[in-house]
């Protein structure tokens, strides 16, 4: 088996998906034949209150953002991140690390998948400096804020954020 045959998939809310989690999709994209980027939507996890995007909304803008990547797919996922994987065989989970406090996170994650299915691996993309700093939830905070963000997100993202925040508002 060649690393042609493999397929790397990147499971995430992307709410909203950031100018970090593209580039984990880009060296994936230059890594690997085929990226699916799952965008979770699940029952057991419902939209938070401190859910900006609706996982429909959310998938759509990741299409918008990696058209331009063409091994690039993007899914909804309704259900856990290995069941996805398995049916993606052979298959790569792709998790981007920020920082220690991701290690730690993306360890126990990578442990209970190895628990769940011994056969599937993941690779750890670090973040570029330039991008390390970049999370989803310092990015709503700043919506919410009003704050600008192109440096943290697309602009369609950003438009996206900012009729969310006054839709919001609005109540």
């Amino acid at each position: 088996m060649s690393h042609q045959d493999l397929t790397a998939l990147f499971a995430g809310t992307f709410d909203p998906i950031t100018y970090g989690h593209l580039d984990v999709i880009s060296r994936a994209h230059n890594l690997f034949d085929r990226v699916v980027v799952a965008v979770h939507d699940s029952p057991s996890m419902p939209e938070s209150k401190s859910s900006l995007l609706h996982s429909k909304h959310r998938k759509e803008l990741t299409e918008r953002v990696c058209h331009h990547l063409s091994k690039v797919e993007v899914v909804l996922l309704a259900g856990l991140t290995v069941d996805l994987a398995r049916s993606l065989h052979p298959c790569v989970l792709i998790r981007g690390l920020r920082s220690a406090k991701d290690f730690d996170y993306e360890s126990d994650l990578l442990f209970i998948h190895k628990t769940l299915d011994p056969q599937i691996e993941t690779l750890f993309l670090r973040s570029t400096p330039r991008h390390q700093h970049i999370s989803s939830s310092l990015v709503r905070h700043l919506a919410y804020h009003q704050s600008p963000l192109s440096a943290l997100v697309p602009p369609e993202v950003e438009l996206a954020l900012e009729a969310a925040v006054a839709k919001k508002l609005r109540g």
